[in-house]
């Protein structure tokens, strides 16, 4: 990593971390109504190499690739006229999600809370990621908690969590503005504040993070499967609806997150139907729609609830009806899955004890918990038939 950043940009590096990837065995759908996120940090790490630039520009080089570039004042311009978009309600700049933009929106993140300098110079930055982008892993999540930790993470204060906290906030904003996929808060979370061998249990009716025994052990192994020419999700457009109606709702009633509105989702109705009558159906869903994604929402966070017990006892049984569960909704009732659903169903047909989408309407990518017994088989089947295999062992934080 760092002879990268040397080759590339002919200086050697000041900065250097890494941070884990991360997978969701459920709930990623409902981060954004405050629900239940059960997310696993991967042995698959995501690093970056950075030194100061004389001027204010990012440059970034991914896996060795040509660097990119970008003004921090463009950074910040887009960033502002987000948040001013979002304050007067209006339509909010759609972002390019590029690397200079999403690693530049870390620096301007950063600022924005106090935790740097407003004088912070630009950087050249070298990425180098161990996962395939587009599995819905988290690399660029990753990206960012790396870098983000190399800027104000040091051995000093490095058992901080407090300080994780603000900087796992800090990294969920940049990506908020920045991010041309939907951004996922519970990666932030956990990339920081994992335990070895545990999955993080992110609740946000309480912003409680607590821990469960890993899924992937001695009975059991995690792989993460995808076509090799179709990696990405297909309904971005989709994607971008559902998550405008959430904030609309979440701004009109005033609260942190529908998990907070009591009787969130007869409310929400209301307030759609009064919506309809007053301005229309243009940029709303219909009632329909929308009572189908509440009850999903409702439904969805249950499933994380249940799951949390069983992980504890190792009821593995109990845990793939749930996951099982989660898939047909997935596809049957928010209606987000794509050639994930078949290939979920694939993985169960060769022997899987579950498999889920790994990021549905953002990935194709599935994850798959297969006996330990049958592993290697499962995986040279899947590789035999044209499919990409890929091990998630428990990984560690940054």
């Amino acid at each position: 990593m760092k002879a990268g950043h040397t080759a590339i940009f002919g200086s050697e590096p000041t900065l250097v971390a890494s941070a884990p990837t991360t997978w969701s065995l459920l709930g990623e759908h409902v981060d954004v109504v405050g629900g239940i996120v059960l997310v696993a940090s991967s042995d698959l790490r995501v690093g970056i190499a950075a030194s100061p630039r004389s001027d204010n520009n990012i440059s970034v080089s991914v896996n060795g690739a040509k660097p990119n570039h970008i003004a921090m004042g463009d950074v910040s311009d887009f960033a502002f006229s987000v948040l001013d978009a979002r304050d007067k309600t209006e339509s909010v700049p759609s972002p390019h999600g590029s690397w200079p933009e999403r690693l530049g929106g870390v620096v301007w993140s950063l600022i924005f809370r106090q935790l740097l300098p407003r004088d912070t110079p630009g950087f050249n930055i070298a990425v180098e990621s161990e996962a395939p982008v587009d599995w819905g892993l988290g690399v660029h999540a990753a990206a960012e908690v790396a870098f983000a930790s190399a800027l104000v993470v040091d051995d000093e204060n490095r058992g901080d969590y407090p300080l994780r906290v603000r900087v796992a906030e800090a990294c969920f904003q940049s990506a908020a503005i920045f991010s041309a996929t939907p951004a996922l808060r519970a990666r932030y979370t956990a990339a920081l504040r994992s335990m070895d061998g545990q999955i993080s249990v992110v609740d946000y009716k309480d912003e409680s993070v607590t821990h469960t025994p890993h899924i992937a052990g001695r009975n059991t192994v995690v792989f993460a499967v995808n076509t090799p020419h179709n990696p990405g999700g297909q309904i971005p457009e989709e994607m971008a609806r559902r998550l405008d109606f959430i904030d609309k709702a979440t701004r009109a009633f005033g609260v942190e997150s529908l998990r907070h509105l009591p009787d969130a989702a007869p409310r929400v109705r209301d307030w759609l139907e009064a919506v309809h009558k007053v301005h229309g159906p243009s940029g709303v869903p219909s009632l329909q729609e929308a009572t189908r994604w509440l009850e999903f929402f409702e439904a969805e966070t249950r499933r994380a609830q249940s799951m949390v017990p069983l992980l504890r006892s190792r009821n593995v049984a109990e845990l793939s009806d749930i996951v099982a569960a989660s898939q047909r909704a997935l596809n049957d009732d928010y209606s987000v899955s794509g050639t994930d659903s078949a290939l979920a169903q694939l993985c169960r047909s060769r022997g899987a004890v579950t498999a889920r989408s790994a990021h549905a309407g953002v990935s194709n990518a599935v994850i798959a918990v297969v006996e330990a017994t049958h592993a290697r088989n499962f995986a040279a089947d899947l590789v035999d038939d044209g499919l990409e295999v890929i091990e998630l062992r428990p990984g560690t934080a940054a």
